[in-house]
């Protein structure tokens, strides 16, 4: 297995942290879900890549994990953002 990218979830620090500590498990998951707080999802990629396939290799992760709607909305989100570019080694998403 090739590692393409990391990700990294950013949240603001209050809304979660502040209302269930450092506990894990579903209650903080559902608050990361469910919160009205801002977040921001990075990816950095560790090679080259095109953007089709890093698309195409999202859609098929989240194929059968999430229902089909959002799976769409999230593809074509990002395939607005790419505009069809490629994405190099050391760039972020």
């Amino acid at each position: 297995m090739h590692k393409v990218y990391a990700i990294a979830l950013y949240v603001s620090r209050s809304p979660v942290l502040d209302r269930f500590g450092a506990a894990l498990g579903e209650p903080f998951h559902r608050a990361l879900i469910d919160g009205t707080f801002g977040r921001t999802l990075v990816y950095t990629f560790h090679r080259a890549v095109s953007g089709a396939t890093v698309v195409g290799a999202l859609r098929d992760a989240l194929a059968g994990r999430a229902s089909a709607g959002p799976v769409a909305a999230f593809e074509s989100a990002l395939l607005d953002v790419l505009g069809g570019a490629d994405l190099g080694k050391g760039e972020r998403l």
